[in-house]
């Protein structure tokens, strides 16, 4: 969280920011997670009399998350910021990324059927997904099928008709800095939640 408070500072509207802490696998929704966070995230909703819907975001294994979440449990989320994933789920259900062509799939905790199932969970998309706001991208300097694998779901977002932006920085596998991020979330924010 201390990483992100640069970037939330340019944010200039009330914001409730909500960090928690899974264990692995939770990229793949794994034990009911999903229908979780969802409770979770409408009670939040309700408590604090928030309007307008969610917005996501992750980086790393959080990307992973925030993108499948938003795929499988659109009520509620406006926008999704989706960075650096090291696997992404098309909305073929087809998996695609670094975890794919390294193999990881083939050791635990990756090899669960569980984590396979939600891997390749296809989705069929609804009025709700088209209103959602997309953020997708990595660093310039990551690791190739990360880039690769970012853009080309980003790609699929577009070709089913939803907005999906791009977004790269300068630098490797790490949290963008505030001077890139802060004005990614504040577009985000404005674009989401109007």
């Amino acid at each position: 969280m201390a990483e992100l408070r640069p970037s939330l500072d340019v944010i200039e509207r009330p914001t409730l920011v909500v960090c928690p802490s899974f264990e692995t696998p939770y990229q793949y929704l794994v034990d009911d997670l999903g229908t979780r966070v969802s409770g979770l995230m409408s009670g939040l909703r309700e408590r604090f009399d928030l309007a307008a819907g969610s917005v996501l975001f992750g980086f790393s294994g959080g990307a992973q998350f925030v993108h499948r979440y938003a795929l499988r449990y659109p009520d509620g989320v406006s926008g999704c910021v989706a960075l650096a994933a090291g696997c992404w789920t098309l909305l073929s259900g087809q998996a695609i990324g670094m975890q794919v062509d390294e193999g990881w799939f083939e050791r635990t905790p990756w090899s669960m059927p569980e984590v396979l199932r939600s891997r390749d969970h296809a989705v069929r998309l609804t009025d709700r997904h088209r209103s959602t706001y997309w953020v997708v991208g990595c660093g310039s300097e990551d690791h190739p099928s990360r880039i690769e694998s970012a853009e080309r779901f980003r790609k699929s977002l577009v070709g089913a008709g939803l907005l999906a932006k791009g977004c790269t920085w300068s630098g490797g596998h790490d949290l963008p800095g505030a001077e890139h991020l802060g004005p990614v979330l504040k577009q985000v924010l404005s674009d989401a939640c109007q």
